[in-house]
């Protein structure tokens, strides 16, 4: 089973994957699958959520954005 980035903490997010924070097939998933973007990132890229990495960098870049910010090319990239 992949590994996934939780959507938020508090407000009942805990356990949602950023991949699936609309849908209602993410039940399914026990919650040490579901890890805080650190762990994330700390997880091997293989047993990562794809999905999941590619939603974390489009909120990463409307977050850079906002602070005026270039865009990155990576969902990590210059966060080690």
């Amino acid at each position: 089973m992949k590994v996934h980035v939780r959507k938020g903490i508090g407000n009942g997010c805990d356990n949602i994957p950023v991949c699936a924070f609309n849908a209602r097939n993410y039940k399914h998933l026990p919650g040490e699958f579901v890890k805080p973007p650190k762990e994330f990132r700390n997880t091997p890229a293989e047993q990562r959520c794809q999905h999941c990495e590619h939603k974390y960098l489009e909120i990463r870049n409307k977050q850079r954005k906002a602070k005026g910010l270039p865009p990155v090319a990576t969902a990590f990239e210059g966060l080690d």
